[in-house]
């Protein structure tokens, strides 16, 4: 799993990461 968190954080960018973590009641 860490291995796929770094993969994926190296792969997208930390924006797109941050979406995907944050909650989108935020975004909304």
């Amino acid at each position: 799993m860490f291995t796929k968190c770094s993969y994926v954080e190296r792969s997208t960018p930390i924006k797109y990461i941050e979406e995907n973590f944050l909650p989108k009641t935020r975004h909304k």
